[in-house]
C-alpha cells in the first residue's frame, strides 16, 4: 500500500487434503492407476446388452468429483452417468454398456475407456469384445413354386425350408408370418434350434384363385435377429 512506513503482514490459511479412494471393477480388487485395467464384453450378438460395472469408493471425509470418457472406436460403448460426486464415505456405480446394432469387434488397445478422479489420477481400461449375427443358415431366401393348377378342389404344393445353427449356442425360433388360406408355414411356436441341429420347416402353397402370389416370410431368431 502507498505511503506505508512499515510492511503489513498477511495471514493466509488453508486446508490440504487427500483423497480416499479406491475404483474396482466389477466385484474384483481394487485397481492401480498405474496399471490398465480390462472391460471385457466377452462375444455377444447385434441387439443384444452386455452390463459392467465400476464401482468408485470415497473412504475420505470430503467430496470428489468424476469423469469419463470414451474412445471413439467404442461409439457402442454407454456409460451411465458419464460424470458425477462420489460423497464422503459413499459409493457411486457406474454402468458400462455394450448395446451394438452392428457386427464390430474391439481388440483393446484402439478401443479405451478413462475414469479422471478430479484432482487425483486418471485410470486406464481397455474394452474388448465382438458382436455378430446368429450363424443360423437357411436353405433358400426366395423360393417360386411356378404355375400350379387352379382346382375346384385345391391341391396344396409343398416345399420344406431347411435350417442349419452353425453357432454353439441353441437358438430360438419364431416365425411372424400369420397363416392365411393360400399359404402356411408350419414352425411351431418356441421351436428351438440346437448347436449343429439341422431343422426342417414345410411350408404349403394352396392357390385358391387365378392370381399371382407373392408373400414375405420373416423368421426372428433368438428375439434379437430377423431373416
Amino acid at each position: 500500500m502507498q505511503r506505508k512506513s512499515r510492511p503489513i503482514n498477511l495471514n493466509v490459511k488453508g486446508i490440504g487434503y487427500i483423497l480416499h479412494h479406491s475404483v474396482a471393477l466389477e466385484d474384483n480388487q481394487p485397481l492401480s492407476s498405474q496399471e490398465v485395467g480390462l472391460v471385457n464384453f466377452e462375444d455377444i450378438y447385434v441387439r443384444e446388452k452386455r452390463t459392467r460395472r465400476l464401482l468408485i469408493s470415497n473412504d475420505g471425509d470430503f467430496n470428489f468429483d468424476f469423469a469419463l470418457k470414451k474412445s471413439a472406436h467404442a461409439s457402442m460403448v454407454h456409460i451411465q452417468p458419464e460424470n458425477g460426486t462420489v460423497r464422503k464415505h459413499e459409493k457411486v456405480e457406474v454402468e458400462v454398456v455394450f448395446a451394438p446394432t452392428q457386427e464390430v469387434r474391439f481388440k483393446g488397445k484402439g478401443s479405451r475407456l478413462s475414469l479422471q478422479i478430479i484432482s487425483g489420477p486418471v485410470y486406464h481400461f481397455d474394452i474388448k469384445g465382438s458382436a455378430r449375427k446368429p450363424n443360423v443358415e437357411l436353405s433358400f431366401y426366395e423360393y417360386n413354386f411356378g404355375p400350379q393348377f387352379f382346382l375346384k378342389r385345391p391341391l396344396p404344393v409343398k416345399t420344406m425350408l431347411v435350417l442349419r445353427n452353425k453357432d454353439k449356442t441353441s437358438m430360438s425360433l419364431e416365425c411372424k408370418y400369420d397363416k392365411t388360406s393360400h399359404l402356411d408355414v408350419q414352425l411351431a411356436d418356441g421351436q428351438v434350434l440346437l448347436p449343429q441341429g439341422t431343422l426342417e420347416v414345410p411350408i404349403v402353397f394352396t392357390p385358391r384363385d387365378i392370381e399371382h402370389y407373392h408373400e414375405t416370410i420373416t423368421l426372428d431368431i433368438n428375439g434379437l435377429h430377423s431373416v
